[in-house]
């Protein structure tokens, strides 16, 4: 099952970086990994991410965006 996720800053707030960029596609890569997902493409901006995953038929459509949303944050979190 292929799914476009899309992460966006609250009110679009110009706060993402190339450094940031390239630190979450890392993680995503590895988070993807972890669940048996394929990352097919990642990019974004300043204020948003996009992210077109292919998930294993195992994993059920609600928790899509729950898998990956959550390890990021806690990856990311210092």
């Amino acid at each position: 099952m292929h799914v476009h996720l899309l992460f966006v800053t609250e009110f679009r707030h110009k706060v993402f970086t190339g450094a940031h960029l390239r630190r979450m596609g890392e993680i995503m890569r590895s988070v993807c990994t972890d669940f048996d997902c394929d990352l097919l493409e990642f990019n974004g901006g300043n204020n948003h991410v996009h992210l077109r995953v292919d998930f294993p038929p195992k994993v059920a459509r609600d928790q899509t965006g729950q898998l990956p949303q959550g390890r990021l944050l806690l990856l990311s979190t210092p």
